[in-house]
């Protein structure tokens, strides 16, 4: 296993070789603050972008067509009136970032105590937590991609869902007005990528062999979108 010496290295190494980078995690200190201000700058910028990019006129009849079509007239010019780009970028970078944030401290409080029944697990809240931040570093490869395809394209009619472009919905082009749009989009290859690196984590951090580290990693994701697949299909 080839040693991490520094934190950048941590950063370049970590989607292709986890495996050291957790291991060198586990005796570091102050080292999650990189990538938690890289990933937070990279959503900002990539929010940011896409709002400059687009029609806004376009994205509000939009949204409006595909989400309020049985709501009243006036119902929708108040929408219309209360957004614009400015309001939209912080919706939009305060909901992302500081819903990780938060879903992360939940996140970190699970991990802390599913990995207390091992004898050699060291680790608190504040280590997991820290953590979590470099298992998300998958969620940069898809904030690239999305400024990669608004830079691409030729017309600034371009669907929120881009902005997400490793998620089910963009894939299968899911309509915003769909009953399926949100769970669409929150099936992602990123955060396949993630559960895998946080797997890496666990495994390097217990003794838990990789198929429990695996069970440990996946099941919030798996029970969440089980439980909400079935309130969409009963």
């Amino acid at each position: 296993m080839s040693s991490i010496s520094n934190p950048i290295q941590g950063l370049t190494n970590v989607l292709i070789k986890p495996n050291a980078v957790f291991s060198t995690l586990a005796k570091a200190n102050n080292w999650s603050w990189l990538p938690f201000i890289l990933i937070n700058l990279v959503t900002l910028f990539t929010i940011y972008s896409y709002f400059n990019h687009i029609d806004f006129n376009w994205y509000i009849e939009t949204i409006i067509s595909e989400t309020m079509a049985n709501t009243s007239p006036a119902e929708q010019d108040a929408v219309r009136s209360s957004m614009n780009p400015s309001t939209m970028i912080g919706i939009g970078a305060g909901g992302a970032i500081f819903g990780v944030v938060i879903v992360n401290a939940i996140l970190a409080v699970y991990l802390n105590s599913m990995t207390k029944n091992d004898d050699s697990h060291v680790q608190g809240f504040s280590d997991w937590y820290g953590a979590l931040w470099w298992t998300q570093m998958p969620t940069i490869v898809s904030s690239l991609i999305a400024i990669a395809l608004l830079l691409m394209s030729s017309s600034n009619e371009i669907s929120p869902t881009s902005l997400s472009p490793l998620s089910l919905g963009f894939i299968l082009g899911t309509n915003m007005g769909s009953d399926w749009y949100n769970f669409m989009t929150s099936i992602r290859l990123d955060t396949v990528w993630s559960i895998y690196l946080l797997t890496s984590c666990i495994a390097q951090w217990t003794q838990f062999n990789t198929r429990k580290s695996l069970i440990i990693a996946s099941a919030p994701f798996v029970i969440i979108s089980s439980i909400w697949l079935a309130y969409l299909l009963f």
